[in-house]
């Protein structure tokens, strides 16, 4: 989340962070205010949890957010007027639009139990194998992978996959879970790390039999394959490829549209969708049976990509 503090009287802009931005009229603070009104240290102005927080620092004349007093650490928002002492007035900018709002955090909760866990990465395993992130006891090894999108949340299990929005049931091994935003309180600092697949693809165009397509892992895992599932992988490594060599972000590279792939296996008007659910399916099987995680095939809405680090793709 990108947000600046923005002083009301010079109009200067500050970016804030999750390190507590100190205000006040000591030269050791980060922001000095010349203000007679305004405590040696007065304030600290941070970015935690996917919000904007703010203390007072046992001001004599006190810190305000729309006039009402601060006590303790309580959030802020954009439009919020902020007071220190009795002149010096901010306010929050989004860079990026005052209408913009803040980044959720998300939780995963089991509706039987209300028990609530934080979804600190793009991806977040349910299942009874030793490193699921939720590990149920006689559920299978990997009964669900939560894939967290920026804007959409996806659930992946052996037979299906489909969307959910927030606040949305589902059931997982039996259970009944759902996902829900963090409470407007004091919570831990979140950012959703990026889970990166060490696997490396070589991809044959046109090797004896057609396409062919060779994994590997750092722990031995080996795949091979030919025939549609080898163009389904060539298609998404080339635009991995295409779009790592024009430095498209990391979030956003590699997608392939529906269409695209489905022309690309089939040829164009042929394939279907539920044809190319089914071969994304069975890829993904096969490749769990060679002990690959298979969710490094991802699908959106939008289309389909492969996370993969390293490509080699002789054409």
């Amino acid at each position: 989340m990108r947000v600046e503090l923005v002083l009301t009287s010079s109009g200067q802009a500050v970016p804030l962070t999750e390190a507590p931005l100190q205000l006040g009229r000591g030269p050791a603070n980060h922001v000095v205010i010349t203000d007679d009104t305004v405590s040696w240290n007065h304030a600290q102005v941070w970015v935690e949890g996917g919000r904007v927080w703010i203390r007072d620092l046992g001001s004599r004349n006190g810190t305000w957010v729309n006039e009402g007093a601060v006590r303790g650490a309580q959030p802020v928002e954009p439009g919020d007027v902020l007071r220190f002492g009795l002149h010096q007035k901010a306010g929050l900018r989004v860079p990026f639009g005052e209408d913009e709002p803040l980044a959720a955090v998300l939780k995963l909760e089991e509706m039987a139990t209300g028990l609530q866990f934080m979804l600190q990465s793009n991806r977040f395993h349910i299942g009874s194998a030793p490193d699921a992130h939720l590990r149920i006891e006689g559920a299978p090894a990997r009964a669900a992978t939560l894939l967290i999108h920026e804007d959409e949340i996806w659930v992946g299990t052996a037979d299906e996959e489909f969307q959910v929005a927030v606040d949305e049931p589902f059931v997982v091994a039996g259970r009944t879970m759902r996902i829900v935003e963090a409470r407007v309180d004091h919570v831990p600092t979140v950012e959703h790390s990026l889970v990166k697949y060490p696997y490396t693809a070589r991809l044959i165009a046109n090797g004896p039999r057609g396409p062919e397509a060779f994994l590997s892992g750092p722990a031995g895992e080996r795949h091979q394959c030919d025939g549609n599932r080898a163009i389904l992988l060539l298609l998404l490594a080339r635009a991995l490829a295409r779009d790592r060599e024009a430095r498209v972000d990391e979030d956003e590279e590699g997608w392939v549209s529906d269409e695209d792939v489905r022309t690309g296996v089939w040829g164009r008007g042929r394939g279907t969708k539920s044809g190319l659910n089914v071969l994304v399916h069975r890829t993904r099987k096969q490749l769990e049976t060679d002990g690959f995680d298979p969710w490094f095939i991802e699908k959106k809405r939008r289309g389909i990509r492969a996370r993969l680090q390293e490509i080699d793709l002789e054409e």
